[in-house]
């Protein structure tokens, strides 16, 4: 058996995937390729091949080992740009600014093909390594394809191995110049995904993809042609093929050997199986091709082309986004074809000094910059031109002509749509009711607004200052505001603006309210009157009085104490003068007012609540001179201490003298002992 081995840089990718015609995808992006990688190259004429893991960042920038066949390891770094349709190119002192990539797209295997500083072609495969594998991983039924550089070129095999979970293996592999061969043996898979089998070949070292379906291996020959590198890849077998599973876009990299020659391009698949493409070669001319693929159901793909011969012969991986294909040229050049999945990208573009946006109405992609998605080849992307207010659509160009809002773009390549939108004049909303009441007591004050647009109300802003704002100042309410909330007291003058959902801003409505100053004035006290002021009337709600007055407003406070009553004294937010009180109306303002009940009777400077307890109170020697008030009292009094009384009614609230009237005692007055002068006292 020829052994095998992998020497080009590959990005594999398993992802099982059958888009539907009418949907858009995902373009590629710098993060499909972040991650840890092994490379795997094989060069022409060589006999060469290259291995190793490389590790790729966020950026682009990458670094890593390759390993050669004579043992060398060579430190590699540089920088990786990836396009929107998975298109690779690199900036690294190790590689010529011919290297280029194709991405399949599952974004996890790339195929390369480039020119060497040394004048070498090489095939590279980058295959993209999951985060662990088990032996299991390597079970099932595999296609395995190969080519080698060197002393035995031109030479392929190809065949296929069913794996056991073990890592066992039987399987037949037929080869350019000789008759088909049983092969067996054990592969063993580490859980770095590395692939090896000792006792078959000790030089052969492969690498499984992160999908577990795609299989990349290089190796020395110790026989035959000893020193020829080989480069191999396996597919693993899918449940079943059709060639709808063929249908689309492809990028291809293919390797000749012994050369040097790489061919690299794009080929389309009818649904029928037909193809085409031109492909670019190493030597700067260009290549068609064109024929006929069939495919079998276990993935065996055969073709019809005058560009090739008959016994080409290629595989699809599982997740079909990957396809090998082995043949000799009419030059006795042996090929390697890696067939990588591939989708257009259409680009779309807003022009114009309006705006509007651009929907794809079967796969529902939404436009409303310059941005770009994928999509399968064929498919019919139904465009439609949708304006924002103020604008009008303006027409297309690119792959989309004329002024009608509706194109349909065909994907048989990548393409570019411009979508123009012009400006027009606004047509501003209108604030048709503005008004506050004409005074308010409390700076939260009632709003009413009504406003008209013909493409709806978007916000509504009120404030004191008159700048008018933009769409995206701060303080735009998307309710209808009930109140606004004055600074302060005085005349308050507010402005108000709506927008609509153009962010179209209405011309300013103005209104203002007088915001006076609210007087409370409390009475308080055990006593009782009325309060009196010079200007306006204090509205009464049990001992609380209130009244609004204008900012700036002096309001002369006056007590009135009832009958039997007398004022105590003012507090709080005005000014005492003698029995009056002064409030400054610069704010809202407190006063309370106390009044307090007068004594029924007096001694001298003390005062008693009844005619008894004043009685009770004359103990001095001689006679004892009681005043009493105005008033009816409702007691009797039973003198019975033996003390010298003068009574004398009728006084005044403050005692300093009569009214004229006197005190009516409405009880009985009983002298049992002592001695009773009386002056100004009615017994009822």
């Amino acid at each position: 058996m020829k052994h095998a081995r992998f020497a080009t840089l590959v990005l594999l990718l398993f992802i099982h995937f059958l888009p539907l015609p009418a949907a858009a995808f995902p373009v590629h992006s710098p993060g499909d390729l972040t991650g840890n990688w092994e490379v795997n190259g094989l060069e022409s004429p060589g006999p060469w091949w290259s291995r190793g893991p490389i590790t790729i960042a966020d950026n682009g920038t990458f670094s890593g080992t390759s390993n050669g066949p004579d043992n060398s390891a060579t430190p590699i770094s540089g920088t990786f740009t990836i396009a929107e349709d998975g298109i690779i190119t690199a900036t690294s002192s190790v590689l010529t600014s011919s290297f280029r990539c194709a991405m399949e797209n599952g974004s996890r295997f790339a195929a390369c093909t480039g020119t060497t500083t040394e004048n070498e072609s090489e095939l590279t495969l980058l295959v993209k390594k999951s985060a662990g594998y088990a032996q299991s991983d390597l079970a099932g039924a595999w296609n395995v394809n190969s080519i080698v550089s060197g002393p035995g070129a031109p030479w392929w095999s190809r065949g296929a191995v069913t794996i056991g979970p073990t890592g066992s293996f039987t399987g037949t592999l037929t080869y350019s110049d000789d008759d088909p061969e049983d092969v067996s043996g054990t592969f063993t898979l580490g859980s770095d995904g590395v692939i090896v089998s000792p006792l078959v070949d000790p030089d052969f070292r492969a690498v499984l993809d992160s999908g577990k379906s795609v299989v990349v291996g290089t190796s020395t020959w110790d026989s035959g042609a000893p020193n020829s590198t080989e480069l191999s890849v396996w597919t693993k077998k899918a449940a079943s093929y059709s060639l709808a599973d063929l249908a689309g876009a492809w990028q291809v990299n293919e390797l000749g050997a012994p050369g040097p020659s790489w061919t690299r391009g794009v080929m389309t698949v009818a649904a029928n199986g037909t193809f085409s493409g031109t492909f670019d070669k190493s030597n700067g001319n260009t290549e068609s091709r064109s024929g006929t693929f069939s495919i079998t159901s276990d993935g065996v793909i055969t073709v019809l082309s005058p560009n090739l011969p008959a016994s080409t012969r290629c595989t699809m991986d599982e997740g079909k986004n990957v396809v090998v294909c082995t043949y000799i040229n009419s030059n006795n050049n042996a090929k390697l074809a890696i067939l990588t999945s591939y989708r257009w990208i259409l680009s779309v573009t807003m022009g114009g000094t309006g705006s509007g946006t651009v929907v794809d109405m079967n796969g529902g992609n939404f436009w409303s910059a310059t941005e770009a998605a994928a999509y399968a080849h064929g498919t019919q992307v139904m465009l439609m031109a949708t304006v924002y207010p103020n604008s009008l659509f303006g027409g297309w160009s690119g792959a989309c002509t004329g002024t009608v809002p509706n194109c349909t773009v065909t994907m048989d390549a990548s393409k570019n749509v411009t979508a123009y939108f012009y400006a027009i004049a606004p047509t501003l909303p209108v604030i048709t009711t503005f008004t506050l009441p004409p005074t308010s007591s409390s700076v939260t004050v009632p709003v009413t607004l009504v406003a008209e647009s013909s493409t709806g109300i978007a916000g509504y802003y009120l404030s004191e200052n008159g700048t008018t704002p933009t769409a995206g100042s701060t303080g735009w309410s998307g309710t209808l505001p009930a109140t606004f909330t004055f600074s302060g007291k005085g005349t308050g003058i507010l402005h108000a603006w709506v927008k609509d959902i153009a962010n179209n801003i209405s011309l300013r409505s103005s209104a203002s309210v007088n915001i006076q100053c609210l007087l409370t004035v409390t009475k308080s006290g055990s006593g009782a009157g009325d309060i009196n002021c010079n200007s306006g009337s204090l509205i009464w709600s049990g001992s609380t009085g209130r009244a609004a007055y204008d900012v700036g407003t002096v309001v002369l406070l006056s007590e009135v104490p009832d009958s039997l009553s007398t004022f105590s004294n003012w507090s709080g937010d005005c000014t005492p003068s003698g029995l009056n009180c002064t409030a400054s109306m610069a704010d809202d303002r407190n006063v309370n007012a106390v009044f307090t009940l007068a004594p029924k009777a007096m001694i001298g400077l003390n005062g008693y609540p009844s005619l008894n307890a004043a009685y009770s109170a004359a103990t001095t020697p001689g006679a004892t001179t009681i005043l009493t008030l105005d008033a009816e009292l409702l007691e009797s009094l039973d003198m019975r201490s033996g003390a010298e009384i003068v009574l004398m009614g009728g006084y005044n609230t403050t005692y300093n003298g009569r009214t004229g009237i006197p005190t009516r005692l409405k009880g009985l007055l009983t002298v049992g002992s002592g001695k009773l002068t009386v002056d100004g006292l009615a017994i009822k």
